[in-house]
């Protein structure tokens, strides 16, 4: 694992007065970046808006720097959400999302991290939600925002350039701004073990099913709340309240306003730290002026192997001091497969539909490669047998040119010969000819299945060599944690796994 290192301060030239003109609007764009940094794809809508006349774009080819991309031309930021001073657990970062653009397609893929994925450092083994806290404690806030960025760098084998943080308070001054949030709540909660901050006692919240309008810190209850539902399920209600609050703003055109802009951005000064740089921001809220919202995709991973992102497992808490954490089940390698295809391959075309065929005399064939495409998101219509059952080799027949798109991965994570001249047979079909891809199955395609199937026969794991004390959410950042790892293994595929 590469080592951290620390960024050595660059010296500039004294800056020279800045016009009211240039002032006025690059502080319009920094506050609409701000708003992106909090709420995501509203904070988009709201440079939008703001761009009609262009001047964004201006001053961003006057002023702005190029963002860094990788070789695939994809800007990666990552996205953390923490409690902040005055709450319970205050430096641990329970919202995590990697944001992906492609500079080239205006393409914006998110994938959110759960809290309670076990990951290897250069400090230890810890939970993923741990990593900035712990950074934090031994460095400072900004070393521990990088720390925090290249590990999860590491852990999904992916380039992250930028990283920004906010808290509690941050999201309450937001919503509040815009004079709160309507929301259709699906199942009434009621939580009586929701924390009450700065105490080790509770706050009971509840709140009933339909449509509730919900003020800052109401919202907050709502997106936080967890010990009668599941990280998941908070993460939709999180993804909910955004979407809320982009309707809410774009209702009344406030975001649309510079004064209130600018005073959204210096309530927040305190409660938002980035490394992007102001001319970064600037080109950042360039980009963001010609994006076409509709161009976005979102998943999740978590630990139900029957749906999209499903690559988690639960070990026994008994090994892990009775902490809950979630395991990738295999190791790291499907995981940063996962991950990769959300960020840079998925842009739409999974919902096409496939069709996979057994050409071999294996029972349950068809089912086991259905259970592994499916698990990337990747719709699967019909799972039969095949015109013959003694194929000899694994092909994809294209029925449709929109499946042309996922090609390249499926045949990476299932080999096959690519074939556009479809079986007569299969046209004649009425179950088959409507959908995009054919998988017909060789018996070549067994031990690429059986590596695919982790969770098959998946059993007890071995003791860690480090273990996370408790599940609670409070700790101590001006010392050294006490469940602290005291692991110094940089080895990330040495995560526990299946035997």
């Amino acid at each position: 694992m590469t080592q951290f290192t620390r960024k050595r301060i660059r010296k500039r030239p004294p800056r020279q007065p800045m016009s009211p003109t240039l002032k006025h609007h690059l502080l319009v764009g920094v506050g609409a970046v701000v708003s992106l940094i909090i709420v995501y794809y509203v904070g988009l809508q709201v440079i939008q808006q703001l761009s009609g006349s262009r001047l964004i774009a201006f001053f961003s080819g006057l002023f702005g720097q190029e963002l860094v991309a990788d070789e695939n031309d994809h800007t990666n930021v990552l996205l953390l959400g923490i409690g902040g001073e005055g709450h319970s657990g205050e430096d641990l970062t329970d919202t995590i999302i990697v944001a992906s653009i492609d500079q080239k397609t205006k393409w914006v893929s998110m994938l959110s991290i759960p809290r309670d994925l076990y990951v290897s450092s250069s400090m230890g083994q810890s939970r993923v939600n741990k990593l900035y806290e712990y950074g934090k404690a031994k460095w400072d806030s900004q070393i521990g925002l990088d720390f925090t960025r290249d590990t999860i760098s590491e852990v999904l084998d992916i380039p992250i350039h930028y990283v920004a943080k906010v808290d509690f308070a941050a999201f309450e001054k937001v919503v509040d701004s815009v004079g709160g949030i309507d929301i259709y709540v699906e199942h009434a909660i009621n939580d009586p073990f929701y924390p009450l901050d700065g105490t080790y006692d509770y706050a009971p919240f509840s709140i009933a099913k339909g449509m509730n309008h919900l003020d800052g810190k109401t919202a907050l209850k709502y997106v936080r709340s967890r010990k009668t539902s599941s990280d998941f399920d908070r993460s939709e209600r999180q993804q909910q309240a955004l979407i809320a609050l982009r309707d809410k703003a774009n209702e009344y055109g406030k975001l649309s306003k510079a004064r209130f802009i600018r005073d959204l951005y210096y309530s927040l000064s305190d409660h938002v730290q980035t490394d992007l740089s102001i001319r970064e921001i600037i080109s950042f809220a360039d980009f963001a002026a010609s994006w076409d919202s509709a161009k976005r995709n979102s998943a999740t991973i978590h630990d139900d192997p029957s749906q999209k992102g499903g690559f988690l497992y639960t070990p026994d808490r008994s090994l892990y001091g009775g902490a809950f954490v979630l395991i990738p089940a295999g190791g790291l390698d499907q995981l940063r497969t996962y991950a990769r295809f959300v960020l840079y391959e998925d842009k739409g075309e999974a919902g096409d539909s496939i069709a996979i065929l057994n050409g071999t005399k294996i029972p349950g064939f068809a089912g086991s490669a259905r259970a592994v495409i499916q698990r990337y998101g990747i719709h699967v219509e019909e799972t039969a047998n095949a015109r013959e059952q003694d194929l000899t080799a694994t092909r994809w027949y294209v029925l449709n040119p929109t499946g042309e798109e996922l090609l390249p991965f499926l045949t990476r994570l299932i080999p096959g010969e690519v074939v556009r001249e479809v079986p007569q047979e299969y046209l004649d079909d009425p179950t088959l000819s409507p959908l995009s891809l054919i998988l017909e199955l060789g018996p070549e395609s067994k031990k690429v299945l059986s590596e695919q199937d982790v969770f098959s026969g998946l059993v007890s794991i071995p003791q860690p060599t480090s273990t996370s004390s408790t599940e609670s959410e409070s700790s101590t950042a001006a010392q050294e944690p006490d469940d602290a790892p005291a692991s110094s293994s940089s080895e990330l595929d040495d995560l526990p796994a299946q035997q």
